[in-house]
C-alpha cells in the first residue's frame, strides 16, 4: 500500500521502510527486543517508555508523518543493559528525549514540524560533518549528541527571543522550515521517500539492526534531490 494513497492519521506513525506502510507498534517492538523470558521489570519499563515517546510525539508533533523507533529504542535497551539499573536508565533517556520533543515541537517557540531530520539522522550526520575527527565515534542516538540537540535547542530559543535574522519570531499559525524546500506533508513525503528508495537517509531507523553513516553530506543530498523533486512536478493547468 502506498502512502500517497492513504488518508493520513494524524495518531499512527507510518514508516519509511520499503517493507511496511506503519512503524513497528509498540507491542511489536517490546516482544523483539526484549523476548518473554527476559527480565519483566524491564519489558514494563519499555513499554511505558514506547507510550510515553508515543504520547509526547503525538503532542508536540501533531503533524509529524514518519516516526520509526526501531533503532532508537535498541540502542537504548543495549545501553541499558550496561548499567546498574536497567529499567531507571531507560526511562530516564525516554524522559529525556520526550523532553527534545517538548523543546523542538509545535508548543514551543521553536515550531519544528516534523521529528524525521532527528529520528532519521539529518541532524546528526550534519553535526558530526562539521567536525568529524571530533565526533566520527559518536552515534546519532548517543547521549554526547542528545545533550547537545538539549543545549543547542536551548540556544535556538535564546535566539528566537532575540527575533534573530536566522530564528525570527513566528506568526501563532505558522510552522518554522529553515531549509531551501517545501516541508509541505506531501512533499514530505514524496522526499523522504524517495531518499529512502536511493539509500540517501543517514540512519536507517525503521530496523533495530539499522545502519548509520556520515559518510556523504546528506543535507546537501536532500537540498539536490528536493530540486530534482520540484523541476519534475507537472504544472497545474491554467483554468
Amino acid at each position: 500500500m502506498s502512502i500517497h494513497k492513504t488518508k493520513l492519521n494524524k495518531k499512527v506513525r507510518l514508516s519509511l521502510s520499503r517493507n511496511r506502510l506503519y512503524a513497528t507498534n509498540t507491542s511489536q517492538l517490546s516482544k523483539d527486543l526484549l523476548p518473554e523470558n527476559s527480565d519483566t521489570e524491564l519489558r514494563s519499563t519499555l513499554l511505558r517508555g514506547l507510550r510515553l515517546l508515543e504520547e509526547e510525539l503525538f503532542e508536540h508533533f501533531p503533524e509529524n508523518i514518519f516516526a520509526d523507533f526501531d533503532l532508537l529504542i535498541a540502542h537504548i535497551i543495549t545501553k541499558a543493559k550496561q548499567t546498574y539499573s536497567p529499567s531507571k536508565y531507560l526511562m530516564e533517556r525516554c524522559e529525556f528525549i520526550s523532553k527534545l520533543f517538548a523543546l523542538y515541537g509545535s508548543n514551543s517557540i521553536i515550531r519544528f514540524q516534523y521529528v524525521h531530520d532527528f529520528i532519521y539522522g539529518f541532524d546528526w550526520a550534519r553535526w558530526v560533518q562539521k567536525s568529524p575527527n571530533l565526533r566520527g565515534n559518536v552515534g546519532p542516538f548517543d547521549r554526547v549528541f542528545l545533550d547537545h540537540l538539549f543545549l543547542r535547542g536551548n540556544e535556538i530559543c535564546t535566539l528566537i527571543k532575540k527575533n534573530n535574522a536566522k530564528y525570527p519570531k513566528l506568526a501563532s499559525h505558522k510552522m518554522r522550515n529553515p531549509f531551501p524546500f517545501s516541508r509541505s506533508p506531501q512533499d514530505e513525503i514524496l522526499l523522504h521517500g524517495t531518499l529512502a528508495k536511493k539509500n540517501l537517509i543517514p540512519v536507517t531507523s525503521w530496523s533495530i539492526n539499522g545502519k548509520f553513516s556520515h559518510a556523504w553530506d546528506f543535507h546537501k543530498k536532500r537540498i539536490d534531490q528536493a530540486n530534482i523533486l520540484n523541476k519534475n512536478k507537472v504544472p497545474e493547468l491554467v483554468k
